[in-house]
């Protein structure tokens, strides 16, 4: 009977070898699903090396190179240690992470970079513009932009009407693209007013001054030579 139990003890034990063996526990008798074998690191293994350390550096210096040097650092910590070293782990998410700012980053940057290119070009195109405007100060802020007021005779209001429109006329060449159509408008409404005198040989101002000060109402021209006339 003793022999019979010690062949079991025996069988027992060379189980338990078998099974470490076969490296479903731990060095420390701790079993571990095999499921998570690589991902759980053996007691007596938990160590790092050089490529860890180094990937993990990388990683928060130089978040692409540092991923690839992850990626080494976990398959050659696998290969060696059947798991892969929390260090090496830490470099690729840090440099996953990094990358992610890194690429928003650039993106919002290079939209404002852009911006301002845009910005600076709109301001170029502007410069011949706001220096015509520049000769007549404070046109733009008047409610009429600068509508002549009635003179002493018919042809004294049609000849200031007449230098009115000429003027606006010379800014309308040097507008930029996107202001053209506001200032042709102003011409416009200044050519309509002279031939209407002409052909009435009847001066009403308040008629005259009244469109003038609609077409400076919705005008963008203001706005547009505080943004970028300044």
């Amino acid at each position: 009977m003793e022999q019979t139990a010690t062949r079991g003890d025996d069988r027992d034990r060379g189980g338990e070898q078998q099974v470490a063996t076969n490296g479903a526990i731990r060095p420390d008798s701790a079993p571990v699903s095999v499921a998570l074998l690589g991902l759980v690191a053996p007691a007596a293994q938990r160590g790092h090396s050089a490529v860890d350390v180094v990937a993990l550096v990388v990683a928060i210096v130089l978040a692409p190179v540092g991923f690839i040097i992850g990626v080494v650092a976990a398959i050659l910590s696998f290969r060696k240690r059947r798991y892969v070293n929390g260090l090496a782990k830490a470099a690729i998410a840090v440099s996953l992470v990094l990358s992610v700012l890194g690429g928003a980053g650039a993106v919002v940057g290079g939209s404002y970079l852009q911006h301002q290119a845009h910005e600076n070009a709109l301001r170029a195109s502007s410069a011949a513009m706001c220096s015509a405007l520049a000769t007549r100060p404070g046109v733009l802020t008047d409610a009429a932009f600068g509508w002549p007021a009635v003179g002493s005779t018919i042809p004294a209001y049609v000849t200031a009407v007449s230098d009115y429109e000429s003027w606006w006329t010379a800014v309308a060449k040097v507008a930029p693209a996107k202001m053209a159509d506001a200032v042709a408008k102003i011409v416009t409404t200044a050519h309509t007013s002279a031939e209407r005198i002409t052909a009435s040989r009847v001066v009403d101002h308040d008629r005259d001054y009244a469109d003038m000060r609609a077409v400076a109402a919705s005008s963008p021209l203001s706005a547009w030579t505080a943004t970028y006339c300044g």
